[in-house]
């Protein structure tokens, strides 16, 4: 059972590891990144804390600088005028539906399966040399990866007749 979930913690690091490794994957359109910053710097709990976190960074580093009325207040009106040349329509987070259905697509990607596989095998051998495989580590994890990948919704089509 302990190699089974580091199998899958395994899958689940080389996912993301082949996403960013493998050459042939298609990478977000400069649209697709400035949506998901506004998406993040639209959210007011983000917003607080970068505000925060900036002005403890501003008034330790340049403590001769003078706000006018205050670090947070200058910060957050910037902030502000930032978030207000975002996209407005864009302004919703990924529903889970479509995270799983992000995931999936990558998952089902052959040569994102081959490279993960080979890179979880390498890093189990590596720090886990005494665990045995049945019948070796690239069938194991492969078996575990293509469960994950059956749990995947099927893509729904309509026949227009």
């Amino acid at each position: 059972m302990a190699a089974r979930r580091l199998v899958l913690a395994a899958v689940a690091y080389a996912l993301g590891t082949a996403a960013q490794t493998t050459p042939e994957l298609t990478l977000p359109s400069p649209a697709d990144i400035e949506k998901m910053i506004c998406e993040l710097a639209s959210q007011k709990q983000v917003e607080d804390k970068a505000v925060d976190e900036s002005c403890q960074v501003i008034t330790e580093k340049f403590p001769n600088i003078k706000f006018n009325p205050d670090c947070k207040t200058d910060v957050e009106a910037v902030w502000d005028a930032a978030v207000a040349k975002c996209p407005q329509a864009q302004l919703t987070l990924p529903s889970p539906a479509d995270i799983e259905k992000m995931i999936c697509e990558l998952a089902s990607q052959k040569q994102v399966e081959d490279k993960a596989v080979d890179e979880i095998c390498q890093v189990i051998t590596e720090k886990f040399p005494n665990i045995k495989f049945n019948p070796d580590c690239k069938t194991d994890v492969e078996a575990v990866w293509d469960a994950a990948v059956a749990k995947c919704p099927q893509a729904q089509f309509t026949v227009v007749v």
